[in-house]
């Protein structure tokens, strides 16, 4: 078959077809220079989505940390609404062990990445599993590794849900009170 003019799908046909092919899809991609946050809208017809960040470093040592929203407009950040066991590894004098997070109001992505460093930056994947209206959504994450001049290595796991029923609509990334550079890379899973 061949069309003479350009042809375009109802969002209906493009996740059917999204769905023939399965795997992920590459949404949208943000490079951050000197950011204070990065956000990105989820869009509907996807299981899951996985944002992938590469490159962190803030202008003072500081976390990567996220906060989600079900409205598309206000963050969750209740000191209860996220609810994940979390993992700390390392070596070299940093600290290790697990605990239950559930009384901050955002997830912890990376330890204290050392400051205004290219060289020692920091990398996570973050995993959201779409939720309902009867179903959390689940968050999964790696933080992690990076090293400092003391040969300090470190990393962050973690594996919880959002404890509120409903679709994640955004999500937004930031180092509390630290302007940030990365790139980070949203997908679609179907």
């Amino acid at each position: 078959i061949r069309y003479s003019a350009a042809q375009s799908l109802s969002d209906a046909e493009k996740l059917q077809a999204r769905a023939n092919l399965g795997g992920d899809y590459v949404l949208s991609r943000a490079v951050a220079a000197g950011a204070t946050m990065v956000e990105f809208n989820l869009p509907t017809g996807f299981q899951a989505f996985e944002v992938e960040v590469s490159g962190y470093y803030a202008d003072a040592a500081a976390s990567l940390e996220a906060q989600l929203s079900l409205d598309g407009t206000n963050y969750r950040t209740g000191a209860t609404e996220y609810f994940a066991a979390i993992s700390l590894t390392g070596a070299h004098n940093t600290s290790t062990g697990s605990f239950i997070q559930n009384d901050d109001g955002f997830i912890y992505l990376t330890p204290d990445i050392p400051a205004a460093n290219p060289t020692f930056s920091g990398c996570c994947t973050l995993k959201i599993r779409q939720g309902s209206a009867s179903l959390y959504p689940g968050i999964s994450w790696q933080g992690g590794p990076y090293s400092n001049a003391a040969s300090r290595f470190a990393t962050v796991n973690g594996e919880g849900v959002l404890n509120v029923v409903g679709a994640v609509k955004k999500i937004k990334f930031y180092a509390p009170g630290r302007v940030f550079n990365g790139v980070f890379t949203l997908r679609g899973i179907i």
